[in-house]
């Protein structure tokens, strides 16, 4: 069992919102046309029609028509999700989503109503802005985590980051520019998020958070008191007092004595073969952690 397993339920959710909701769009589409459902659920570079519907802000950060655009923005939600969730929990990964697109769309309303003065009318939809906070998120988190890439090995989550960034938000800026101006949004508030958690302001985006558990434990709070004995998390104490969600990740994340020791064993053995030095980052943090649990 390894202690950095979480719980992958807000990274799926969020995929199966997504796909949901590609899959209606098309249907929709295909038999009513397309402009007039598009127009009132996908963002507008109007200020004006913005106030007039509201919910665009939400409803376009699920919102795709193109498979090879929500194949994409899922593969990277996946990847940089597990990341970002494996060290702040499942939460997170929503929190930032959501947070993320709406600074996105925040960045993109104001390019082209401040900024540009275009006068031409476009729609945005899509997870990108969302994202690509995630991913921002990530990597700010852990830059030298690696990723294995088909045909090029490991490669640290830094330059995968740098280079789909370059490559979908500032590369041909011209082109789709209100598009990768929300990607800048979304990024920004990746780096932020980190960067206030680091400093340990955390309030932000708590208040989302503690909206989305509520809905997500179907509206109980009866599982907040219950007792330590029957979740081997390492809780000292009568009663856990944690929230569900805090205590499920706990859960998963405790480790016996003997899986400790056995994992421990087998780091040992890596040393002695190869070296402390020549074991890899995350290998020798794991080796101090165990080291000094036990």
């Amino acid at each position: 069992m390894n202690i950095y397993t979480k719980s992958k339920k807000g990274i799926i959710r969020l995929i199966f919102l997504n796909s949901v909701t590609f899959l209606l769009a098309n249907i929709l589409i295909s038999t009513s046309g397309g402009y007039d459902f598009l127009s009132n659920l996908a963002l507008s570079s109007n200020v004006l029609d913005v106030i007039l519907k509201p919910w665009t802000i939400f409803t376009s950060m699920f919102l795709h028509v193109d498979f090879l655009h929500i194949l994409f923005n899922m593969l990277y939600l996946y990847v940089f999700g597990q990341i970002l969730s494996s060290r702040l929990g499942s939460q997170s990964v929503v929190t930032v989503y959501v947070f993320g697109a709406f600074v996105g769309a925040i960045f993109y309303l104001l390019f082209y109503n401040v900024i540009s003065g275009s006068q031409e009318q476009y729609l945005a939809l899509g997870a990108s802005g969302g994202v690509m906070a995630i991913m921002a998120a990530a990597t700010t988190l852990d830059p030298n985590k690696k990723i294995r890439v088909f045909l090029l090995g490991a490669i640290k989550i830094k330059w995968i980051f740098l280079v789909l960034f370059i490559m979908t938000s500032i590369y041909n800026i011209d082109i789709n520019t209100g598009g990768k101006i929300d990607h800048m949004g979304g990024a920004f508030f990746g780096f932020i998020y980190i960067t206030l958690i680091r400093t340990r302001n955390l309030f932000l985006g708590r208040w989302f958070d503690k909206i989305c558990l509520y809905f997500s434990y179907d509206f109980s709070k009866k599982n907040i008191y219950k007792k330590n004995k029957k979740y081997p998390t390492g809780f000292r104490g009568g009663i856990d007092r944690r929230d569900f969600a805090s205590r499920d990740i706990a859960v998963q994340n405790f480790m016996k004595k003997e899986e400790m020791e056995e994992e421990l064993d087998k780091l040992l053995a890596r040393v002695k073969k190869v070296g402390f030095e020549k074991l890899d980052e995350e290998d020798k943090n794991r080796l101090i952690y165990l080291s000094k649990k036990l």
